[in-house]
């Protein structure tokens, strides 16, 4: 199905019909709905951000470990952890 181009005025209309839109839904709303949804959504926001750092880090430590590691990274880790062992 072909898409049809739009003009610059039938965008600027859709535009002011969402925002519009928008305004309405948030009008109806109360605001402590939305500071409440907008925490949450930060909450899991943040908790998501997390959990997904700490999976890619895995990943690439255990694929590191599978693939024998970097020799020269290896070298100057195994430096840090005899000195940390010694003190």
């Amino acid at each position: 199905m072909a898409r049809k181009k739009l003009l610059p005025q039938e965008i600027k209309d859709l535009n002011l019909l969402i925002d519009d839109h928008i305004q309405d839904t948030l009008d109806m709303l109360p605001h402590r709905t939305l500071l409440w949804r907008a925490f949450i959504r930060g909450v899991f926001a943040g908790l998501g951000g997390v959990v997904g750092a700490t999976l890619m880090v895995g990943v690439l430590a255990w694929s590191l470990h599978a693939l024998g590691g970097l020799p020269v990274i290896g070298r100057y880790l195994n430096g840090v952890q005899q000195t940390i062992q010694q003190k």
